[in-house]
């Protein structure tokens, strides 16, 4: 027969006191919110150690700590923001700030917590996941140089897309504010034949003098991983794509019209600078398939070196891999010529080399990225290396893209992202160090 449990016990024999309890959770639901709080305990209820932690917190912490009379709430939220600032906790500041605004504190108070425990901490450095956008030295980040974040501004937001790498069809074909058109020339040679558009005219005008020389890819601007594209090998084919592009928006941020490859290798080539740390690397990427069967970008193997892109020049690389690194290197001067309001710790382009429609190989950079992207797991993984082996100045790294829950476990250590994404569905992320450059990496 099994004993009731005791009144002063939880259901795992923890000390429990019930008005203790109770006057816990009146001050937790009036801080952080009824809703939430109430979601928490219904959740926990399936598992008896949850609640165990949530009868421990809501007495101890919002029973006794939150109800002592030496402090009133506004200060204590006041310490628990810039505490949490300073252990790092970003999953518990969102629900602390609004428990801080419940407890009166306003946006400019809080506002100057986070400036009070940044200078003390140690400011801030950015891992932002996309380009900014704006005027890097008077943002409201407080950036005051590239070094100050993982990634890359620009002074407009078309910079950051695909369309840069190419000119217009004309000189009076639309475009948006601050285009420089002096860069198509400079680019030439670097790139694949193509054009960028922002009409549905100028599209159609530069597809048509594309398709030709055979058949074109269309590209939105903002296409990542081997997303949003299409191939078309007809005029009737190009006008329906032009006409989707107009329908969904796309037209109006551009769109890249460029001749289409068969039998495409792409390789990877980049450097990025965390502190005084700076690597530079090239390899090569692989496919695999998302959820809805559709190729997308699944992975790079990288050879990294420690120090600047110049370093690439002096290894012993295949003609495919030399030759991207010197259209990569080419390709970002003349973009930071034409544009020096850019500014970039991390530069990473993609350049394609396979057979166009008359069978000769052609060889281009494809995008560029200066934010955290695919092969960041990589980068980071080789960064970590060369501080912990300071005598050692090459490594090969990798890192790893799948889809689905059965896509199987990376080795222990390598997993960055494992779970649902909200764009995606169910995905893993991975990288890490490769002990040669045959090696298997990443798991299945």
């Amino acid at each position: 027969m099994t004993r009731p449990k005791p009144a002063d016990q939880t259901q795992l024999g923890g000390s429990f006191n019930q008005a203790l309890f109770d006057k816990g959770l009146a001050t937790r639901r009036e801080v952080l919110g009824r809703e939430h709080v109430d979601a928490s305990l219904a959740k926990a209820a399936e598992d008896p150690l949850r609640m165990e932690l949530q009868q421990l917190v809501t007495q101890h912490c919002w029973g006794d700590i939150w109800n002592r009379p030496g402090l009133d709430r506004r200060t204590r939220s006041f310490l628990n923001l810039a505490m949490i600032t300073a252990l790092n906790r970003p999953h518990e500041l969102r629900l602390h700030v609004r428990g801080a605004i419940n407890n009166g504190l306003t946006k400019e108070e809080i506002n100057e917590v986070f400036m009070q425990a940044a200078i003390y901490c140690g400011s801030c450095y950015y891992v932002p996941d996309r380009t900014l956008v704006g005027n890097w030295r008077s943002g409201a980040l407080g950036i005051r140089a590239a070094s100050h974040l993982f990634g890359g501004i620009v002074p407009h937001g078309f910079i950051a897309t695909k369309v840069v790498s190419h000119g217009l069809w004309a000189a009076d074909s639309q475009a948006p504010a601050g285009w420089a058109h002096g860069l198509a020339p400079r680019l030439h040679g670097c790139v694949l034949s193509g054009y960028s558009a922002f009409s549905r005219e100028d599209a159609l005008r530069a597809g048509r003098a594309l398709l030709r020389n055979g058949p074109v890819r269309l590209k939105s601007a903002a296409a990542c991983a081997g997303r949003g594209q299409r191939v078309v090998e007809d005029n009737g084919d190009l006008e329906a794509a032009v006409d989707d592009a107009a329908r969904s928006g796309a037209l109006a941020s551009g769109i890249v019209l460029e001749e289409n490859l068969e039998d495409v290798e792409t390789f990877s080539v980049g450097w990025c600078r965390v502190g005084d740390h700076t690597l530079a690397y090239v390899g090569t990427q692989e496919l695999t398939r998302d959820r809805q069967g559709q190729p997308v970008y699944g992975g790079s193997v990288l050879r990294c070196v420690r120090g600047e892109p110049g370093r690439l020049a002096s290894l012993d690389l295949s003609a495919g891999l030399a030759r991207a690194v010197e259209l990569a290197v080419a390709y970002d001067a003349a973009v930071s010529a034409a544009y020096p309001g850019l500014h970039a710790s991390r530069r990473n382009y993609d350049v394609a080399a396979g057979r166009d429609a008359g069978g000769r190989t052609r060889t281009g950079v494809l995008e560029q990225s200066w934010r955290m992207g695919g092969a960041s797991p990589a980068e980071m993984a080789a960064m970590v290396h060369f501080f912990r082996t300071p005598l050692q100045d090459e490594v090969w790294a990798y890192s790893k893209e799948r889809y689905g829950a059965d896509a199987g476990e990376p080795p222990a250590g390598d997993c960055v992202f494992q779970g649902e994404d909200s764009q995606v569905g169910f995905m893993t992320k991975s990288g890490g160090i490769l002990d040669t450059r045959g090696s298997e990496y990443g798991g299945s």
